[in-house]
Parts: C-alpha cells; sequence; structure tokens
C-alpha cells in the first residue's frame, strides 16, 4: 500500500476531506513518507491546530496532536498511541472538543 493509499484510508476513517473541511476547516492535508500517515491543520480549538496520524508497526494508528504558535514554534499538545481505527474521531472529539459528526 503507498503512502497517498493509507494517506486516504485515514482521511476515510475520519470522515472524509469534505465533512473534515466542513466541520473544522482542515486544510494542508499531507499524505507523510515512512509508514504511512496524514497530517492537517483545522481552526476551531484553542489548544491544538495541526493533527499528525501514523500507521504504526502494529498496524494501528498513532495520533499527536500540535499547536503551531504564531512565531512558528511547534508544541506537542498530547498523544494517543495503538489507535484503532474506529477509535480516530472519539480521541480527536475528545482532545479537541469539536464534533466531526452531524447530529
Amino acid at each position: 500500500m503507498s503512502n497517498t493509499d493509507i494517506a486516504q484510508t485515514i482521511l476515510d476513517q475520519m470522515g472524509g476531506a469534505n465533512r473534515l473541511y466542513t466541520m473544522i476547516g482542515a486544510r494542508n492535508m499531507i499524505a507523510l513518507d515512512g509508514t504511512g500517515g496524514l497530517q492537517f491543520s483545522f481552526k476551531g480549538c484553542r489548544y491544538a491546530n495541526k493533527l499528525v496520524i501514523r500507521l504504526n508497526g502494529l498496524d494501528l494508528y498513532d495520533m499527536t496532536f500540535w499547536k503551531v504558535m504564531r512565531n512558528g514554534e511547534f508544541v506537542q499538545v498530547s498523544e494517543s498511541c495503538n489507535v484503532y481505527a474506529d477509535q480516530l474521531q472519539d480521541i480527536f472529539i475528545a482532545d479537541t472538543g469539536l464534533d466531526l459528526r452531524i447530529a
């Protein structure tokens, strides 16, 4: 599976590009090299504004939330390791307070 395929799979598991853009203003989506993953920026949360999701050696995901400061400095806010695909949205909601689901 290519890095682009892995990134697309993660994007689909998070609800798709259109939903992420509509619900949280997701932008700058990048497929990551190496083991594969997805990185994107989002709006609406005071504590974090960038998420990196990487596929790990256990075929699970590691999620790292970052706050990109105005001066360009990156501050790691939280990290969740060995996350199952069906937990991605729930962890995003818990860590940011932003909802990805339309009620």
